[in-house]
This record gives structure tokens, sequence and C-alpha cells, in this order.
């Protein structure tokens, strides 16, 4: 808890005074009298001139007055101090890069979808495989459009989906594995396929699983189990990873494979960033106070939940930290009790980051000349 500002006159005083500076009277009116207004002299001058002095004294009170200062300034956003753990680091960080797209990469994914085809019964044709975009490639089984392998040929990340023509009987799917064993039957399933990944690396987020329900005729409804899933999240250099990472394994009748989200890229050691390379903390801490200014304004009541370092993946081949700020409103939308309206957003760690972050997104208008008309551009466009 920040201490009153009157708390410290005695620790003030001392200080002005082993700085030549008299301090004739604590009095709040008498201080406020001496202090110059805004049409005299320029505030932010005087404050840089003050801090200076003090800082040549006494740090700390530095400090202090920040501290006294920001509560001051966001007084309607709660634990507004939370931002000033930005730029603390306890450790070294990292910066991460996928690693240069193996030359078989293509064959390697058309083996891994025949063989995951294979196992659930529902093969895809390896020799039609179409383009999605720059990067990603898919192939689809010829009698079920909801079956379908996608990858990335940039990370290696790829999609399987076992296809919903199983699940479409109004029963549920028998014996499927319970919730304390999906945890060890997903990573069976990724050392069937050959699908190196680290276990030291891997949380589980989530157990859950996809239910069917239809109405009963009596304003209910009848729910029936189709398949378990679990969602592993990642951990590297003991900070979570945000972003694109993520592993999603679905299991149905015993336990087997019927699908699989496989974020999880190979980003091999990594490389350690360097002071000069880093964003200045001070710049970083404006730089989300005048956004979570500018997100709480006009709310009924505002607060920080998390201001957290993070490793940043942005699914196109880099990795590297940043702060995730969360931001709790509560808005009045004129629809009776104020509506919860969370905002979040990413503060990269360096200075000129080469990962993708979500608000680089830009949305431009079309050209004059009616070309392309309607279309949107983003920064990889670029």
């Amino acid at each position: 808890m920040t201490r009153s500002i009157y708390s410290e006159m005695p620790r003030l005083l001392l200080t002005g005074l082993a700085a030549g500076v008299l301090f004739t009277s604590v009095s709040p009116s008498a201080v406020a009298q001496t202090i110059p207004q805004p049409e005299q002299v320029r505030r932010p001058v005087i404050q840089r001139e003050v801090e200076r002095e003090i800082q040549r004294v006494e740090p700390r009170v530095v400090e202090q007055i920040r501290d006294v200062e920001l509560q001051i300034r966001v007084a309607n956003v709660e634990n507004i101090e939370l931002l000033q753990t930005i730029g603390r680091y306890e450790g070294a960080l990292r910066a991460y890069r996928v690693g240069r797209t193996p030359s078989d990469l293509d064959s390697r994914m058309r083996d891994l979808a025949e063989r995951m085809g294979g196992s659930a019964e529902m093969p895809f044709n390896t020799d039609d495989v179409a383009r999605l975009d720059q990067t990603r490639m898919s192939m689809r089984n010829s009698e079920d459009p909801s079956a379908v392998f996608e990858y990335d040929r940039r990370t290696g990340n790829f999609l399987f989906n076992a296809g919903l023509m199983k699940m479409r009987d109004d029963s549920s799917t028998p014996d499927l594995p319970r919730q304390s064993e999906l945890a060890e039957l997903a990573q069976r399933h990724l050392q069937e396929f050959g699908l190196d990944v680290n276990t030291r690396e891997m949380n589980v987020a989530h157990l859950g699983g996809l239910n069917m329900a239809i109405p009963d005729g009596n304003g209910g409804s009848t729910v029936f189990e189709k398949l378990k899933s679990v969602r592993f999240e990642r951990v590297m250099d003991g900070l979570p990873v945000e972003g694109d990472t993520r592993l999603i394994v679905q299991l149905g009748e015993g336990g087997s494979l019927a699908g699989m989200v496989y974020q999880w890229p190979n980003f091999g050691r990594g490389q350690e960033i360097s002071q000069r390379l880093m964003a200045d903390p001070q710049d970083m801490q404006q730089q989300a106070l005048e956004t979570v200014q500018a997100m709480a304004a006009d709310t009924e009541r505002a607060w920080l939940t998390a201001v957290d370092l993070v490793l940043y993946d942005d699914g196109r081949g880099f990795m590297e930290p940043a702060y995730h700020v969360v931001l709790n409103r509560m808005i009045d939308l004129g629809e009776g009790e104020p509506a919860m309206i969370p905002y979040d957003f990413y503060l990269p760690v360096l200075s000129e980051p080469r990962a993708f972050f979500p608000f680089m997104e830009q949305a431009e208008r079309a050209p004059e000349n009616g070309e392309d008309e309607g279309a949107l551009r983003n920064g990889e466009d670029e």
C-alpha cells in the first residue's frame, strides 16, 4: 500500500535540507500557495528538475512521488499499481524463431494425414492437396466434407478432424474414456504418430468434450455425449506461452483418436535478449497506462486483473516476451445493469519486435480506382 505523502514529510524535510532546500511550512494550504500556476511555469519542466535534484539525494523519494501521481491520474482504475511491475525482469529473456521448414515436410504431412485418417477409418486423398493460402494446405475425405487434414508449411502446425458422419445418430458414443484418462491417452496418441512433444512443457489446461442436444418435446433437451477432449497449454523459460500455441486432442470410442489441433511448433533453444534491444520500462509503463486510461473512460467500474510477463507465439514463426494486460470493465449499455466487457492487450518487451502482435492489424480502404474494392489488408500483406 502506498503511504500518504504527508506521512513522508519528515523524510522530505531532511532530504530538502540535505539538498539545500528550506521547507518553511508543511501546511497543505501553504504548500498549495507556493506551487507555481500553469501559466507561470510548465509543470513537466518543474517535475523533471525536482525529480533530478531529489534523485541525487534520495532515489526512493522519486519512486514514492511517482506512485502517488499514478494513483491520482488513474483514480478510477483499481489495481493500477500492477502496471509498475512492467520492466522488472528476474532472469534472462529469450526470443524464438521456428527453424527452417524441412525439405520433406509436405511428404511427412501427407504420410501423417494418411495414418490418422486410416486409424479413424476416414481416409484422405493425399494426391489431391489444395492450397488454402500462401502457407496452408488442405486434404479432405471424398465422402465426408467435414473430415479434413490441414497443415501450415511455415510452422508445421496442423489440424486433423475425423468428421461428423459417425456422430449423426441420436445416441452417445459408446465406451468414451473417463476424464482421469484423457491426458494419458492423448500423450499416447502423440507418441503413436511420432509427434515429439516435450512433456515438461505441457500443462493440462482443460478437460471437456463434445455433446449433442435435441429437444425432448417437454421444453427441455436430451444430451448425448459424442467426444471427449483435453487441451494442453505450454510453458517455456518458466513463462506461459500465449497466442497461437495450443494442443487439443479429441477422443472417441474406446479412446480412439477423433481429432487433433496441433499448434506446437519446434522453437529450439532461442536467443537471449540483450538489454539494449528491450524497450525502456518507463516508456512501456506509460504506453500501458495510456491504453488503460482510454479503455477505462466512461465506465461504471474498471479494474486490472493481470499484468503478466508471457511468451507470445504469433503463429507465423516468431515467439517473443510480452506483457499481457487484462482490464475488466463494467459499462452501462442503457439496458439495465451494467455489462462486463473485458479488454486485454499485449505489450512487446522488444523495442523492435519481429513477432506480429494483435495491435499491428491494419484495415485499409480500397484504392480510389475501385480495384480490390472492399478488401481488407493487414501487415502480413506488406
